[in-house]
This record gives structure tokens, C-alpha cells and sequence, in this order.
């Protein structure tokens, strides 16, 4: 045991300095002898049979772990990564997708190339692609992203078709698909350009895994949510709820990780905050906290705690409408006026403008009564076009994530994501059987 005796002085309070900074660095270089010499004892020491040094790659630096204690053959270890087999040889090809819409406008017909890099298209562009998979069979397979990349398992040098627009908007009849080459293919199998950076191919076998995931969701939406690299279990009940409209979902995440052995499949258990598919109603029930809708209507006026409440988890949500005749998706930015108090210019088909309000714009127009007409509107749009929403007209779409959380949210949905490591295992198990079954049957590589 060291003692230093710290003086009043300022010279003393130097030499007390100095001291314990060299005792402090003459421990530091002891501790490192130490380390050391145990690390080479270990490299030097006698290694399992079954236990080998992979070999280096062929580029840059390789970290190779060494093991500290005697290893135990008896230990198993589970790993939930999966390797993807794919045969030698094959080849996936990229191709890129166009969309022309056309409209009629009185006799004539034109045509106007469709945007297809849009989040809200997205669904609408699957649903194009999907139309034209039914009309002709023979569209080599393979996985859309659902803007515009096409992976196909032959190669599309040239493919045009055209089919009815899902959309049943006023003045649009048709949509032309064009998928053409890009002149890039993968060729199977796939290896690390350098230590730990995937290769190119990860983007294709990415979207492979994805598709199969969005299949499972499109044929259950019961039983299964997809969003991005997350496949949920939709559990709606209160236990669940974290706070401001959003519950807890569990489910896994399925993503592509090139190793040494080849490109491989890992699956982990994953936890996400995502607001019930349904009326906008509904989900501002639970976010503000009240019994019902009645007491929603009563209470949300601007100024109270409820519209504070309201306002925060109303803004980023997508939601959709359906009083066109067809399906448009929506962002809002917050909430607005009521239906009865925001008034606008409405040229009737006559050709007659008057000023009327949101409520009876959607009555006349629309022939729908509002029952809730000073319930505030939802605003989207732009700021110098904007767009005004009744609430009772609009839906949340399955598969929303909300990414950050209030500080009560992340403590609700801490103890869904902390599990036993047997939880975690056989949530892994059960959930990644339908997903590698789904995997197999549509990627045909």
C-alpha cells in the first residue's frame, strides 16, 4: 500500500501530482505485462481439434479472435443466422420499370409518365405490377421493389404491357408498363469484395427476402404486418398499448449478411411501436386517452390537452381517404380548423362559385353528412396548397412504424424487448418457419 502525504503547499500538491501519476502509470504497464503474457500463453497453448482459424481474405486487414480459456466441446451453440444456397452459375438480372398513365380529357387522350419514387405510390405501383403478372404468365418471376427495380431470374431485355389503372380517378383509363434491362446482372455465388463489406449482390438477395415477407402480409393481414426488414404479429390488445395511439408489436427481423461461408439470412427478434390500422378516430381515442368517440368530439377543441395530444400524434402519420371513389394516401402535418368553421371557393358543375365550409362542400359534393363536423380537420398538403381532411373520413394503413418515441413509450415497450434469451429463441423459431417456407417457394434462385 502506497501512501502519499498531500501537504498545503503548492509545491506539495505538484509533488503529490506527480506521484500518482507515476504510480498510476507503473500499475497501467503491470496490468499490461500481465495481459499479454496470458494472450500468448493462450495462442501458444494446445487448441480443441474441431476449432480452426479461417482463412485470411484477400484484401486488407482480418481480425482473428483468440480464445482466453480452455474450450468446452460440450457446449452448444445456436446461431440464428441461416445460409441462403443458391446454385453456381445463376444469375439475377436488374431491370428498370416505367409507368405512363393516361388520362382523357373530353375526346382526347394523353399521356403523363408516372413518378414511381414516392412513398405513398408504392402500393399502387405492387398493384400495377401484380395486374400485369395476372394478364401474362409468362413475365419472367421475379421481385418488384415496388418503384423502380425489377430482379428477374432471366433476362428482360424489352417488356411493355398495358392494363386498367387500379385507380378509378376521374379521367384515368389506363396504365403502360415498360421494363427494360439495365445491362447489370449478379452471378451466383456471391463473396466479400473486402473484410466485412458486402458485395453488390446484398441489394438483390435483400429485396428477394423483402418480397416474401410483403407476400405473407398481403395473404394475412391477420396474421402478419410488414414493414421494411420487420415482419410483426398484430396484437392489439391494452396490455400492449404504449402511449399516444401506438401499441407494441412483436415479430423478427430478417436481414442479409455476407460472411465467409456466403450470403446468409439473419433473423432476430424484434419489438416496433406501430398505431392500429383503422378510423383515424379510433386511433385518436387512444391517444388522447378518452372512452369513446362522443367524448373524443366533446373534449378536442383547440387549447385543451387533448388537442395538444391530438396535434403531436397526428403529425407524420399516413392515413388514407376513400370519399374520391378510389384510394389516396396522405402525410399529415397536424390538425386544422373544424369542417364548420374552415371555408373555401367551390365552382359547381354549373359553373357557379360560393363560398361553403368543409361540411357542406362533402355534402353536397360528396353526398356525406359529417356527424362530427366540429371535430378539427386534418392538414396536409402544402403551405401553399394545402389540404384539409375530416377526420371521419380517413383510415391508418397497416404497417406503419413510428422510429422515435416520447420517453413514456420507450419505457412501455422496454420490457416487451427485454426477453429471456428461451423467449427470444422461440419467437425466432416459430416466426422464421413461415418466412424461410415463403422464402423457398417465391425466390427460385
Amino acid at each position: 500500500m502506497h501512501f502519499i502525504h498531500l501537504g498545503r503547499g503548492r509545491g506539495d500538491r505538484g509533488r503529490a501530482d506527480s506521484d500518482m501519476r507515476s504510480l498510476v502509470a507503473n500499475g497501467l504497464a503491470r496490468v499490461q505485462t500481465e495481459y499479454m503474457a496470458s494472450v500468448i500463453e493462450a495462442i501458444r497453448s494446445e487448441v480443441s481439434p474441431n476449432m480452426y482459424a479461417p482463412p485470411a481474405p484477400s484484401q486488407g486487414a482480418c481480425r482473428v479472435a483468440v480464445p482466453m480459456a480452455k474450450i468446452n466441446p460440450d457446449i452448444k451453440v445456436t446461431s440464428n443466422v441461416f445460409p441462403l444456397k443458391v446454385k453456381d452459375g445463376k444469375q439475377v438480372y436488374q431491370n428498370a420499370v416505367h409507368m405512363f398513365t393516361r388520362y382523357k380529357d373530353s375526346d382526347e387522350e394523353r399521356e403523363k409518365r408516372t413518378d414511381l419514387t414516392t412513398r405513398e405510390s408504392t402500393e399502387l405501383n405492387r398493384q400495377i405490377l401484380d395486374k400485369v403478372k395476372a394478364h401474362d404468365p409468362y413475365l419472367p418471376a421475379g421481385v418488384y421493389d415496388g418503384r423502380t427495380t425489377y430482379w428477374s431470374i432471366a433476362e428482360i431485355e424489352y417488356y411493355e404491357m398495358t392494363v386498367d389503372h387500379p385507380n378509378k380517378r376521374a379521367g384515368t383509363t389506363k396504365v403502360r408498363v415498360v421494363i427494360k434491362s439495365t445491362g447489370q446482372k449478379i452471378k451466383f455465388p456471391l463473396t466479400m469484395d473486402r473484410p466485412m463489406h458486402a458485395s453488390v449482390g446484398e441489394q438483390a438477395l435483400s429485396l428477394m427476402v423483402r418480397e416474401p415477407m410483403a407476400e405473407l402480409a398481403r395473404a394475412d393481414k391477420n396474421k402478419f404486418i410488414h414493414q421494411g426488414v420487420n415482419l410483426l404479429i398484430p396484437d392489439w390488445t391494452n396490455q400492449r398499448h404504449l402511449g399516444g395511439g401506438y401499441f407494441g408489436l412483436p415479430g423478427v427481423s430478417a436481414t442479409i449478411r455476407m460472411c465467409q461461408l456466403g450470403p446468409s439470412l439473419a433473423i432476430d427478434a424484434a419489438v416496433a411501436a406501430s398505431p392500429r390500422p383503422g378510423p383515424v378516430l379510433d386511433y385518436l381515442v387512444h391517444a388522447c386517452n378518452v372512452m369513446d368517440v362522443p367524448a373524443l368530439a366533446h373534449r378536442l377543441h383547440r387549447g385543451s390537452g387533448e388537442w395538444r395530444l391530438a396535434d403531436n400524434a397526428i403529425k407524420g402519420l399516413t392515413f388514407k381517404t376513400s370519399h374520391l371513389g378510389y384510394s389516396r394516401s396522405y402525410k399529415a402535418k397536424g390538425l386544422g380548423k373544424t369542417s364548420e368553421e374552415h371555408t373555401f371557393d367551390w365552382e359547381k358543375p354549373n359553373g357557379e362559385v360560393v363560398q361553403v365550409s368543409i361540411a357542406e362542400y362533402f355534402f353536397e359534393h360528396h353526398k356525406i353528412r359529417l356527424k362530427y363536423p366540429q371535430l378539427p380537420a386534418i392538414t396536409s398538403g402544402t403551405s401553399k396548397h394545402p389540404i384539409l381532411t375530416p377526420i371521419e373520413v380517413t383510415r391508418i394503413p397497416e404497417g406503419q412504424i413510428r422510429r422515435k418515441l416520447d420517453s413514456n413509450q420507450t419505457a412501455a415497450i422496454l420490457p416487451m424487448a427485454a426477453v429471456s434469451a428461451a423467449d427470444r429463441f422461440d419467437r425466432i423459431n416459430t416466426s422464421s418457419r413461415p418466412l424461410l417456407k415463403q422464402i423457398h417457394q417465391s425466390v427460385r434462385v
